[in-house]
């Protein structure tokens, strides 16, 4: 349910339609366009809303605040941009559909602990944006530091829902990822 509306037999493009944004855990950017051809697909999608016309300088004000890194990049075809590089256009692409909530799936897996630093960063200012994100993240040290409100699944159960801070006190969660 999405603002009481039942969205499970929606497209994925309807689904983007009505401002849900996703950047899965494989990116899925188009190998071959160029960052600012995936960008540009999105604001396809985003213009089809109705809503808002969105031009270059909206999804350049938008996307280069949170990933000024992305400027230097637009040229260049996805093949050629690094795993960073196309977690980092995955997530500018949802954000360019102007989305009300953001789902990241594992954004974080396989970046190195500088990088990890840097989406977290990006994370911050699209919560400020008013955009609500929701993460599925198996690194908890990551994700408590990102989360407002935390949920630890073991085996599709529920076994920690509260505060982020106060998840590492928690015996059952420490104990399932210790094995």
């Amino acid at each position: 349910m999405l603002q009481g509306r039942d969205i499970t037999k929606l497209q994925p493009h309807q689904k983007a339609r009505i401002g849900i944004g996703f950047a899965p855990e494989d990116s899925r950017i188009f190998q071959d366009l160029t960052a600012d051809e995936n960008l540009k697909i999105a604001l396809w999608i985003s213009e089809a809303k109705k809503e808002k016309k969105w031009n270059k300088s909206d999804i350049e004000e938008r996307i280069f605040n949170l990933f000024p890194e992305l400027r230097r990049l637009m040229d260049r075809r996805g093949l050629h941009l690094s795993g960073g590089e196309k977690k980092m256009l995955a997530i500018a692409r949802a954000m360019a559909l102007d989305p009300s909530i953001l789902l990241l799936d594992e954004a974080f897996e396989g970046l190195a602990p500088v990088v990890v630093n840097r989406f977290g960063e990006a994370v911050n200012k699209i919560k400020a944006m008013g955009v609500s994100v929701l993460i599925a993240e198996s690194n908890l040290i990551t994700a408590s530091k990102i989360a407002d409100r935390l949920y630890a699944m073991d085996r599709g159960e529920i076994i920690y829902e509260g505060d982020p801070k106060k998840v590492f006190q928690n015996e059952e969660v420490m104990k399932t990822i210790r094995g």
